[in-house]
């Protein structure tokens, strides 16, 4: 069962309380009120510095994804060497509280994963972000905030919070594991490989099997979470069962570990993890197995036929000369016309 009561605290300056894990949030308020607090340090993450430079929370340091949390191909970077030093140039030790926030919508939680995989203990998400905070009228800077570099000494990663291509694959392959796709309809239909047609080696499409949900039908209008039950709901009736490991993909990870902190922490689902090289792995390789079509697919054109029809797998096999990419996406999309509740505000981002 899920832990967490029907009443969602919203008053000033607490900590979000109705989830499984209620202190992997905090509010606009609380921040405001311990943004300065000895121990606290607020990270903006992003992978374009000009929202930070526009105006940000003003105890906020900026983290550029890339060169922080991924390499520059897209691959999560949990090297300990890199990890101690940019952790620690963050001003953050092992003590830290870290708070995590960005004009993106998926980039928090991710952060989250990302801190908690490498072992961080305590780390929150602010609910809502950049937006809420900026829609609430609150103080804002445009000077980079500077803070004296800290010790941070990396520790084990925790695996069981991510998936990798071997773990996948058995999913595939008759595991008992469920894969949830948090692209949007058009990259699950095979529409689009990240932002365009597939070109070269990629293939698009999406894992055989996995269940669709977009990852930003977990939010509401203004950024926050959805109310417990109606997040319960919205993965329930995707067939994401509570008794049963989930392993959620995007295309870089970035999406797919918003969805692992929605399932993990606030709904409290036991086993979850983030297959965070996701499509920029799975869709580049000549050996993985891959299904078009999906929701909103159109009906194929009289005459026509194709190699992987809706809901038909194939092996998209590219030309033999043709070696897997390790290139880096150009970015991972966030598209306006994704299906999603009604009440959910779609915006493009460059990752997503």
């Amino acid at each position: 069962m899920v832990a967490a009561s029907a009443f969602r605290a919203r008053s000033v300056g607490v900590i979000v309380s109705q989830y499984a894990k209620p202190r992997a949030l905090v509010d606009t308020g609380w921040l405001a009120e311990h943004q300065h607090d000895p121990g606290v340090v607020v990270v903006d993450i992003h992978l374009d510095s000009a929202p930070y430079e526009a105006g940000h929370i003003p105890s906020a340091v900026f983290w550029n994804a890339v060169g922080t949390l991924v390499k520059a191909d897209y691959g999560t970077n949990f090297d300990p060497t890199h990890v101690q030093s940019f952790l620690g140039s963050a001003g953050i030790s092992n003590d830290s509280t870290v708070v995590v926030t960005s004009e993106h919508p998926g980039m928090p939680a991710w952060g989250y994963w990302y801190l908690k995989t490498i072992g961080h203990d305590s780390v929150r998400v602010l609910d809502g972000g950049n937006r809420k905070w900026t829609a609430e009228h609150r103080p804002v800077s445009t000077e980079v905030h500077t803070v004296a570099a800290a010790s941070y000494t990396a520790a084990p990663l925790d695996l069981s919070k991510r998936a990798q291509l071997e773990e996948v694959m058995a999913a595939v392959n008759g595991g008992r594991d469920v894969l949830l796709d948090v692209r949007t309809p058009e990259e699950y239909r095979g529409d689009l490989f990240m932002l365009a047609p597939p070109t070269g080696v990629e293939r698009s499409g999406h894992i055989p099997g996995a269940a669709h949900v977009y990852y930003e039908d977990a939010l509401n209008e203004d950024g926050t979470f959805l109310p417990v039950e109606e997040l319960a709901s919205l993965y329930s009736e995707a067939g994401i069962s509570f008794d049963t490991k989930v392993i959620t993909y995007c295309a870089v990870g970035m999406r797919a570990g918003h969805t692992w902190f929605v399932l993990s922490e606030l709904l409290g689902y036991p086993e979850v993890a983030n297959y965070d090289l996701s499509w920029n792995e799975w869709g580049r390789r000549p050996d993985t197995l891959i299904e078009s079509g999906g929701p909103g697919a159109p009906a194929p054109s009289a005459g026509t036929t194709s190699a992987a029809g809706p809901g038909t797998p194939s092996t998209g096999t590219p030309p033999k000369s043709s070696p897997p990419s390790s290139a880096a996406p150009a970015s991972e999309p966030s598209a306006d016309n994704a299906v999603g509740p009604a009440n959910v505000v779609r915006r493009t981002f460059p990752i997503g």
